[in-house]
């Protein structure tokens, strides 16, 4: 937390990977946005590039930023806008309490996002569908870390419930924890 400047006392929830419209980082935003002033300790940080460097991303980040200034939550989130090299990518990990998966995809394919947030022992907290199968199969138990990925009230939901219950967080890493081990590279 120190070399990405994050106070070590807040709940950091994190976004890591390239930013485009199928990522649904807007999702996670704006439940930022309406849930931050209840949990004070709650941080969001965002790390990644637009992805392609194409314009409508660019555009899209832009707009998200925007989103958090006009809520009044700025100085409680970090943006990291940039490629990560994997060690950056490591530092990240390592400084979340939990990892949001929120992508909206409508086809499976693996994230190594996911993989190594659960290597690194975080909670997660991914949305329901193709892309996370495994999740949805290991986190059945556990319906608060698994959200429909355009429901910013049950994105709003999960994420105050991560912030504000360590035990909650705690079940999540183990109801993983065995799967990061059999999928360890």
């Amino acid at each position: 937390r120190g070399r990405l400047g994050l106070p070590q006392d807040d709940i950091v929830l994190t976004f890591l990977g390239s930013i485009w419209w199928g990522k649904n980082v807007g999702t996670i935003v704006r439940a930022f946005s309406r849930m931050a002033a209840a949990h004070p300790r709650a941080r969001l940080l965002v790390a990644g590039e637009a992805w392609g460097r194409r314009w409508y991303n660019q555009l899209l980040v832009r707009s998200l930023r925007a989103r958090i200034a006009a809520r009044g939550c700025l100085d409680r989130v970090t943006w990291i806008d940039e490629y990560l090299s994997d060690e950056r990518a490591r530092d990240v990990i390592s400084a979340s309490d939990v990892v949001l998966l929120p992508h909206a995809q409508r086809y499976g394919s693996a994230s190594g996002v996911f993989h190594d947030a659960i290597g690194a022992g975080r909670a997660v907290v991914c949305s329901r569908g193709p892309k996370f199968e495994d999740a949805i199969r290991l986190l059945a138990d556990l319906p608060e870390a698994l959200v429909a990925p355009r429901d910013v009230s049950a994105w709003e939901n999960a994420m105050g419930k991560m912030v504000a219950d360590a035990s909650l967080r705690e079940r999540v890493r183990r109801a993983v924890g065995d799967y990061a081990v059999a999928t360890s590279w």
